[in-house]
């Protein structure tokens, strides 16, 4: 009976188990098909991917000043406007505000970010606690390998190796940010690998310029023709030695045809930096920082750059943000027990949440649903109280809704004036008034009607009895438009 029972445990076992890889795709991941040709790239055997040493990309960030720099850039860019957590169910979401905030998660999600700006991979380890609370832990990427025993595109386990040994991790206990994929590998695309070659002609220039100054072979070559009287030499080399303690002394050599200059001059310096400077633009492109961001000024002017960097740069970094807000609202939290918890980013800037306020007028007057519309906001990065606006905002479009879409809706002041009306009232400073008699003047010259510019400053107009008390004395004396 229980043979019996064990051979049909082990075939619904078996049935799952195929069951669960149909479901999977039938199609092979990169990796299996690499492995299978006996290559020794493949995530199953545990070898680093894209056949990229990950430490060479660590020693670039460290010892390359313009790839630090954006990596910098790029990182303040995504996390310094900070983040928000939403959901419908409270008690859910502040459970998960506190467990985030225990865990430093501020300083976690730059950790992250600086990891996937050059390395385009990042790992993050829940570890649950014995008292069912969860910790979270950056993992170190370069020692990070995939294992997809069945080849199908679906880690089975995660492996860290290290001088202490291999730890093993279940696909419940990491969660794997990788930035771009091309092909079907488990591994991201590594930004720094097309810029391995260009920082490595940086470093020779740079070691070249090194060894120039650090051996001096800039310093003074003399030459002494032949017959020239040990005397002169002596005199002359003693006129040197005084000249180097006193740049200011002239150089005075003796004996006849005696030479003086240097063993190399700095003229290729120029062209030395202007190849720096290309490489360094080369870097930047690849990495998607406008130069002017990383301190290398350009010839378009500050408004094109300041469109460059706005159009571009930020479209890059929300598409960085994106990413990261998509894994952590899909696996990460779902993996933390979090069920109606979002995870949002900020606008990336001022300019940004101006603009999305402006597209919600849009929207509003163009007859988006209030609720969606909420969401929309919501979804923006735009974190508003639930009560910030009122509820009329999210009602039918209003007619300056209407006039918002077709940009009919200007300020007063920037509104045209008729024939001659523009310099109506301006003067000197000697012809001016205090403010009440400026602004009682000026609705008075507003109106042809004396009796009709009294009527609408005491109906309302404006209610300052100090003005209307002004008005009646200027009718008084007679005071005509």
């Amino acid at each position: 009976m229980n043979k019996q029972k064990q051979t049909v445990s082990s075939f619904y076992d078996k049935w799952d188990d195929v069951h669960a890889i149909d479901q999977a795709g039938k199609g092979k991941s990169i990796d299996a098909a690499t492995s299978a040709l006996g290559r020794r790239n493949a995530t199953t055997v545990g070898i680093t991917p894209s056949q990229y040493r990950l430490s060479s990309a660590v020693s670039i960030v460290r010892n390359d000043e313009t790839v630090y720099a954006a990596t910098v850039i790029k990182t303040d860019a995504a996390t310094g406007r900070g983040y928000y957590l939403d959901g419908n169910n409270k008690q859910e979401l502040r459970r998960a505000e506190l467990l985030f905030q225990k865990n430093n998660f501020d300083s976690l999600l730059r950790h992250l970010c600086f990891n996937g700006a050059p390395l385009g991979n990042a790992f993050v380890e829940i570890a649950k606690q014995p008292d069912s609370s969860y910790e979270l832990y950056v993992l170190e990427t370069t020692e990070m390998e995939i294992i997809d025993q069945d080849g199908y595109g679906i880690p089975t386990q995660y492996k860290q190796s290290n001088a202490s040994g291999d730890i093993y991790f279940s696909p419940d206990e990491v969660v794997h940010f990788r930035f771009d994929r091309f092909t079907t590998s488990l591994w991201g695309e590594i930004p720094l690998k097309p810029i391995d070659q260009l920082v490595g002609i940086k470093m020779k220039l740079k070691s070249h310029l090194w060894r120039m100054f650090n051996h001096n072979v800039f310093r003074q070559k003399i030459n002494f023709p032949k017959g020239t009287t040990e005397e002169d030499i002596n005199r002359s080399l003693a006129e040197y030695r005084q000249t180097i303690k006193d740049p200011d002394k002239p150089y005075v050599w003796f004996g006849d045809g005696v030479e003086h200059d240097v063993l190399m001059g700095f003229d290729d310096g120029p062209r030395f930096l202007e190849l720096l400077t290309a490489i360094d633009l080369r870097i930047l492109t690849l990495l998607q920082v406008p130069p002017i961001m990383a301190g290398i000024p350009d010839n378009s002017g500050r408004a094109s750059g300041e469109q460059q960097t706005y159009k571009a740069f930020n479209t890059h970094i929300r598409s960085f943000q994106k990413y990261i807000e998509d894994t952590i609202n899909h696996d990460l939290l779902p993996k933390l027990g979090f069920k109606s918890v979002k995870f949002y980013f900020n606008p990336i800037d001022d300019k940004s949440t101006k603009d999305v306020l402006e597209m919600a007028v849009q929207l509003k007057a163009m007859g988006a649903k209030p609720d969606k519309l909420r969401d929309w906001l919501e979804e923006q990065g735009l974190n508003l109280p639930t009560d910030f606006f009122n509820e009329d905002f999210f009602e039918a479009p209003t007619k300056m809704d209407k006039n918002a879409v077709t940009n009919k809706a200007g300020a007063p002041s920037r509104q045209g004036k008729n024939a001659g009306e523009g310099s109506r009232r301006v003067g000197t400073g000697s012809e001016g008034t205090t403010r009440d008699n400026q602004l009682v003047t000026q609705a008075i010259e507003e109106d042809d009607d004396l009796e009709a510019a009294f009527d609408r400053l005491t109906k309302g107009k404006i209610v300052d009895p100090k003005l209307n008390k002004r008005a009646r004395e200027l009718l008084a004396q007679g005071v005509s438009p």
